[in-house]
């Protein structure tokens, strides 16, 4: 008797074995699932994050470039303000009646 109920014992231990090796796979393989899962999410999170950085930088660099667009052409209509003035002032008119007098006398060949 005692041999067969050393082999019950063995054969048992042996059960035992392959159900705690059977386990710890389980929870390996359910600790690799939970791991990815966190890796994912964390992926996630940084891919958010990133695009919301890349969309402030854009925004802050397109309100930029309209600022500097809007002082040129502020710029540009202030020195055309300042052309139209001289423009219509008598003294231009004036420099202009002797430029087109001068071109004439010259052209004549007098």
């Amino acid at each position: 008797m005692q041999y067969a109920e050393t082999l019950r014992e063995v054969k048992k231990a042996e059960a035992e074995v392959r159900d705690l090796k059977t386990d710890a796979q389980r929870k390996a393989q359910q600790s690799l699932r939970d791991a990815e899962r966190q890796a994912a999410q964390l992926i996630e999170a940084a891919q958010k994050e990133s695009e919301a950085a890349y969309a402030a930088s854009v925004d802050a660099a397109h309100k930029k470039a309209e600022a500097a667009r809007k002082t040129r052409l502020a710029e540009g209509e202030r020195v055309a303000t300042a052309v139209r003035a001289r423009a219509k002032a008598p003294e231009f008119k004036a420099a202009i009646d002797l430029l087109l007098q001068n071109f004439e006398k010259h052209a004549s060949g007098k």
